[in-house]
């Protein structure tokens, strides 16, 4: 169909309506609802943490535990002066709604538009998917420029020359970014080194060469100038959550559901009737999409492996668009050539409607339940705001939430302290807990029961021997599980306690 409108005629099909529907939907749908819940302890960090390392200090040593570079927290920092939380969330947004349209460039590259169409769909309104998009995390710009990475080693199959060269430069500094980023990334390496080093039945050492030199200079650089950190990131606890194997299949079956029936039928019509040609690139998708979980599954850690699963989502999204667009085409053509199978093609399009349906249904109940799927602070913080000085000690489960939303302690690198950790007069972690209760060191102190259950427990009776409750709030969590969120003061000490002071 052709719109003329003021003499400039717009040629519009079905494909450019729904492509930009999807944009439209997704971001409309994400953007409005940005400011869900207060700070996610993660989001407070980088915040934090960049915002210290604007002002020249460097207190947490994040470095040596966040596992990546100040790349991610510096940019948080900057937008979150001009735009707020709102700001950080909208930057997340902006980086998995450009990682979808690149997962649907690479579908189109197997199957055509529609198969584009199919893969956005697949990767943008997955729960994980939408929960990254309002995550102001550094999953967000990693997972961008290893998508970018990965698109420009794929199209640089397609040229010679300089042309070839020049993209795979861009793919090799995406990937030096995205592994600043997050060095999880480094993960999906030998997924774009194979794209760029096979093409065909041929070698390109030259090609990989270049891709090598380009990235691992420039992350290579940041890795010596700052190599005890690194090494203590990658030696350390800091991602270690221990789980089980049946946990771990769940989690799998829950975000990735639609793949796991899509991909094995998916793999064995690819063997069987692809050129070579795209038979690597879908052989590299498959091996990237397979990372993720066997990197968890190996480990038998659950951390982060929600977010992680988002990165098998879009490796397998355009490899699903292909198989679902090759089956629609199949079935559409026999029922064409024998009015016999009729039947087949109503049912096939009844169950793919109902799959899309449960598909919409399923990752949508899964999103409403990630934004409530930690204590909103909003009371707790307004309170705070109101009765707390400056000067104040505030011992708190995930401080680093309180800090960032009252934005203040930068003064001070202990005014903020939290129960994961702690060094006070000598002791650490428990035991340094417990001194400084006792000592009542803290002027505030603040517990919920998410975070730190087990320490909670530890010092619970110390607490209360010191400190009073002045403040209570109960938040459900996934909208069903109740959490108090509760604030302590130092007790008024005894005339025998003062008589003990003052000698």
């Amino acid at each position: 169909m052709v719109v003329t409108i003021n003499h400039l005629k717009l040629k519009i099909s079905w494909t450019k309506v729904i492509y930009w529907l999807i944009i439209g939907f997704f971001t409309l749908y994400l953007a409005s609802d940005l400011r869900y819940n207060t700070a996610f302890v993660d989001e407070a960090i980088y915040a934090t943490v960049g915002e210290e390392v604007l002002r020249g200090q460097h207190w947490e040593n994040a470095l040596s535990w966040m596992g990546g570079s100040y790349f991610y927290p510096y940019t948080s920092a900057l937008i979150n002066r001009q735009m707020g939380l709102f700001g950080i969330r909208l930057y997340s947004l902006i980086c998995m709604l450009a990682t979808g349209i690149i997962a649907g460039k690479i579908a189109k590259q197997l199957g055509g538009k529609t198969a584009e169409l199919i893969a956005m769909g697949l990767f943008l309104f997955g729960a994980n998917t939408m929960g990254l998009a309002q995550l102001g995390t550094y999953d967000a710009p990693a997972f961008l420029f290893i998508s970018l990475s990965l698109y420009f080693a794929i199209i640089s199959r397609y040229d010679e020359g300089k042309i070839k060269y020049a993209k795979v430069a861009l793919s090799a500094f995406a990937m030096a970014l995205a592994l600043l980023s997050k060095y999880i990334a480094a993960m999906f390496i030998p997924t774009i080194a194979l794209l760029v080093f096979f093409k065909g039945k041929r070698s390109d050492f030259l090609a990989i060469s270049f891709w090598g030199l380009i990235s691992y200079t420039i992350f290579g650089y940041f890795v010596f100038m700052n190599m005890e950190a690194v090494y203590d990131t990658l030696t350390g606890y800091h991602y270690a959550e221990s789980s089980t194997l049946l946990s771990i299949a769940k989690e799998t079956a829950k975000y990735l559901y639609v793949y796991l029936i899509t991909i094995p039928p998916a793999i064995y019509f690819a063997l069987k009737g692809l050129k070579s040609e795209k038979k690597i690139i879908i052989f590299a998708l498959l091996v990237g999409g397979i990372m993720p979980i066997a990197y968890h599954v190996s480990s038998v850690n659950i951390r982060s492996f929600w977010k992680h699963l988002a990165y098998s989502a879009f490796f397998w999204a355009p490899i699903s668009a292909w198989f679902l667009n090759k089956t629609y085409k199949a079935i559409n053509t026999a029922h064409n050539k024998n009015i016999a199978l009729n039947n087949i093609a109503q049912f096939s399009l009844t169950a793919s409607a109902i799959l899309v349906f449960s598909f919409l249904w399923v990752n949508f109940s899964n999103h409403w339940e990630f934004q409530r799927s930690w204590p909103s602070t909003s009371s707790a913080i307004a309170y705070l705001e109101e009765n707390r000085t400056p000067s104040d000690r505030i011992f708190a489960e995930g401080s680093a939430v309180y800090k960032y939303h009252l934005f203040s302690g930068f003064e001070d690198s202990g005014a903020w302290t939290s129960t994961w950790w702690l060094m006070y007069d000598g002791k650490e972690g428990t035991d340094a807990m417990k001194a400084a209760i006792w000592d009542r060191h803290f002027d505030y102190v603040v517990l919920n029961g998410y975070f730190t259950p087990t320490i909670n427990d530890e010092i619970w009776w110390d607490l209360t021997q010191n400190y009073d409750v002045v403040f209570t709030d109960e938040y459900k969590v996934f909208g069903e599980y109740n959490y108090t969120t509760e604030i302590w003061k130092p007790k008024q000490a005894s005339p025998v306690e003062l008589a003990h002071e003052g000698s």
